[in-house]
C-alpha cells in the first residue's frame, strides 16, 4: 500500500523565510474604543523575535523569503457598555501579496482569519486585544515559518497561544448541556449587510459567565465573518443560571451555537394574460 502526499509545499521554503512585512491598520469610528498602537507594535516585535523573524519594509525585501502579514483592527464600544474588537488577518509570502484567494486543487498560498471578541465593560479589554494579536501571529506566521503548530508558544502555552489573562479568575470549562439559560433576549434584526448579500450560516461562540450567570466575555470561534460581531453583541445580553462545580458557583466557559437563517422568499406571482 503506497502512501503518497500530493501538492506538498517545498519544506525548504519555510526554512528560507527570515523577514516579515507587517501592514497594521486601525479603523476608526465615532464609537471607537481606545487602542494603544505602541503596545500592539511591542507585541508584534516580541513575537517576531520569538520565531526568529526581522520586521522590514517592502523596499529591498526578498519576496520569496519574506512573510507579508496584514492586520486590520477595529475596536468599538457600544452605548450599552459593550467593548468589542475585530481583527481581520491575511498572510502570504511577499511575492503573493496581490493574491485574493487560493486556487482550487493548488497548494495553499494565502491565509485569511477573522477573530472577533467582546466583553462587558472596559476592564481587561486591552489585554484581550493584545491576546488576539498574539493568537493571530501564532496562526498565521508560525505554521509557515516553524511548520505545523506543535511548538511551544511564549509563556509555556501550546499553540494556539495561551489565552489566559493576568489577574483573571480561574475559569472552568463546561458543556452547554450543563448550563441553564435564565434570560434569552429577543433576537435582533438580521444584519443588513448579510441580508443584502444573502449570507447565512452558523456562528459558534465561546462564552464566559461570572458566578452569578451573567455573560462577561464572548469570542467567535467560527462562522461567516459578517455575522461575528452581530452574534457577539447578542450573546453578551444573555444571562444563565450559575455554573456550579461541587455545588459552588464558578466562572464558567462553554460554546454556544447560533444559526443565522434567512427567511424563504414567497414565490413570485405568475400573471397569465387572459382574454
Amino acid at each position: 500500500m503506497p502512501f503518497k502526499l500530493k501538492d506538498v509545499p517545498d519544506s525548504g521554503r519555510e526554512a528560507q523565510i527570515s523577514q516579515a512585512v507587517i501592514d497594521l491598520e486601525m479603523t476608526h469610528s465615532p464609537l471607537a474604543a481606545p487602542i494603544d498602537p505602541g503596545a500592539i507594535q511591542k507585541e508584534i516585535d516580541a513575537w517576531l523575535a520569538q520565531v526568529g523573524l526581522i520586521q522590514t519594509s517592502q523596499t529591498g525585501a526578498d519576496p520569496a523569503k519574506t512573510i507579508h502579514l496584514s492586520l486590520k483592527i477595529q475596536a468599538v464600544r457600544t452605548p450599552d457598555g459593550l467593548y468589542i474588537h475585530d481583527v481581520m488577518e491575511r498572510a502570504s509570502l511577499l511575492s503573493d501579496r496581490g493574491l485574493k484567494e487560493n486556487k482550487a486543487g493548488a497548494p495553499q498560498r494565502i491565509c485569511f482569519f477573522d477573530h472577533a471578541h467582546g466583553r462587558k465593560g472596559e476592564s481587561g479589554f486591552a489585554d484581550s486585544l493584545l491576546n488576539t494579536v498574539r493568537r493571530s501571529l501564532t496562526e498565521l506566521i508560525v505554521p509557515q515559518v516553524m511548520g505545523p503548530p506543535s511548538k511551544v508558544a511564549p509563556g509555556g502555552g501550546t499553540l494556539p497561544a495561551d489565552r489566559s489573562e493576568p489577574g483573571r479568575p480561574l475559569v472552568v470549562d463546561f458543556d452547554f448541556s450543563q448550563i441553564k439559560v435564565k434570560t434569552q433576549p429577543a433576537a435582533p434584526p438580521y444584519p443588513a449587510l448579510a441580508k443584502l448579500a444573502g449570507i447565512q450560516g452558523t456562528v459558534v461562540l465561546e462564552l464566559t459567565i461570572d458566578p452569578a450567570g451573567a455573560t462577561v466575555d464572548a469570542e467567535a470561534v467560527s462562522g461567516p465573518t459578517v455575522l461575528l460581531v452581530h452574534a457577539i453583541r447578542f450573546a453578551l445580553q444573555w444571562e444563565f443560571e450559575p455554573a456550579r462545580l461541587n455545588g459552588v458557583p464558578q466562572f464558567g466557559r462553554f460554546k454556544l451555537t447560533m444559526p443565522f437563517r434567512l427567511a424563504q422568499r414567497p414565490p413570485e406571482p405568475i400573471f397569465v394574460n387572459r382574454r
